[in-house]
């Protein structure tokens, strides 16, 4: 199955240093530009430890970063970042979205997006 990721997540795994959870429960973990960027590059640049262990991470794996994607239509006017809209937009056409912001996540699942948050994930992976 394939998962698209959102920055939270993403961070999150990478603190708890489980970003492998991730790689065991889903077959590609697709990665929005915005969202690579943010995590990333801002988090390098700020000198967050989380950025290099994805930085690492995701250079290491099979994890495709997106670049930049038209954004869904039905996405317009609401109240999400650059990387939300790219990651529900990449999502609607791939699979799940791994987002733990309630109010982007409730826009994803109005445009029929099946979400899962990062507590989701650690559940799924105990299970």
């Amino acid at each position: 199955m394939t998962a698209v990721a959102e920055t939270g997540p993403l961070l999150v795994f990478a603190k708890l240093q489980r970003l492998h959870l991730l790689a065991e429960l889903y077959a590609e973990v697709p990665i929005p530009q915005a969202v690579f960027h943010e995590a990333v590059t801002v988090g390098q640049e700020r000198g967050y430890a989380d950025a290099v262990l994805l930085q690492t991470f995701v250079s290491s794996h099979p994890w495709p970063v997106v670049p930049l994607v038209v954004v869904d239509e039905t996405l317009a006017g609401a109240p999400l970042g650059t990387g939300e809209q790219q990651a529900i937009s990449i999502a609607k056409a791939q699979g799940m979205l791994l987002i733990d912001d309630m109010d982007a996540r409730h826009v994803a699942e109005q445009v029929g997006v099946t979400t899962r948050g990062s507590l989701g994930v650690l559940v799924q992976a105990h299970r």
